[in-house]
């Protein structure tokens, strides 16, 4: 708020603000922050005092995304290059998703199964998910998702995730919302296209892992601050 002030002084300085408006845009302000601090306390108190949360079926694309140094160099090459990059891109993306399919490798079953366990370690939701009509349920919509090069250029692949969530009451209030931001598995080990392809156990483990990850940090963003965020789970590992 102070900040705030100091700005408002000098634009108050610049154009000649008289003292009596710079007063009512300073309380203005004010009232702003103010009811900006209500609504998250109130989401809070809301998200507190649930019994019952569940989580819906988790909305994914038909198709996943296959991010490498092909498609890379395709961005950076409008020419003959940059066409043949982006068939090799198009081809291991569909070698992608034929091997999903082929080894049912549900990459939506998974994610709503790990965010149903990081709700039971989470002290807030511990003990009250349940698989049908609650107080709130969880939305989950992927809006991207498949197998991102850790380093450019490296050849190197963990899954990623971009996800909008909300908690929604029965009454319809939207108590919470994250928009879609990529999260990437980083704590998970990477491998090659080859090596994950190979090993139909390495794929799924991977995505269950990034499905874990990911659960993890939606729900840390319901809270304030990353140590207060954390210190709210009965269990991290």
């Amino acid at each position: 708020m102070c900040d705030a002030t100091a700005i408002l002084d000098r634009v108050a300085r610049s154009i000649g603000m008289t003292s009596h408006v710079r007063n009512l845009c300073l309380l203005a302000m004010l009232l702003v922050g103010l009811s900006g601090c209500t609504n998250l306390r109130s989401r809070e108190e809301a998200i507190e005092r649930l019994d019952t949360v569940s989580v819906d079926d988790v909305v994914i694309p038909n198709f996943a995304t296959y991010d490498g140094p092909e498609s890379k160099a395709a961005a950076g090459d409008t020419g003959f290059p940059g066409a043949v990059a982006a068939g090799l891109s198009e081809n291991k993306a569909e070698r992608l998703n034929l091997y999903l399919q082929q080894h049912h490798i549900d990459a939506a079953g998974i994610l709503k199964s790990e965010f149903i366990k990081a709700l039971n370690r989470d002290q807030r939701f511990s003990g009250k998910v349940r698989e049908q009509a609650a107080d709130a349920h969880f939305s989950l919509i992927v809006q991207e998702y498949g197998l991102y090069e850790v380093i450019p250029f490296s050849a190197r692949f963990v899954p990623r995730f971009i996800v909008r969530a909300q908690l929604v009451s029965s009454e319809g209030q939207v108590l919470w919302q994250h928009h879609g931001h990529p999260f990437y598995a980083e704590q998970i080990s990477n491998e090659t296209l080859n090596d994950l392809l190979a090993d139909s156990y390495l794929m799924k483990d991977d995505f269950h892992q990034a499905a874990q990850e990911v659960s993890n940090e939606l729900l840390f963003t319901v809270y304030g601050t990353p140590a207060s965020r954390r210190s709210r789970f009965a269990d991290s590992n």
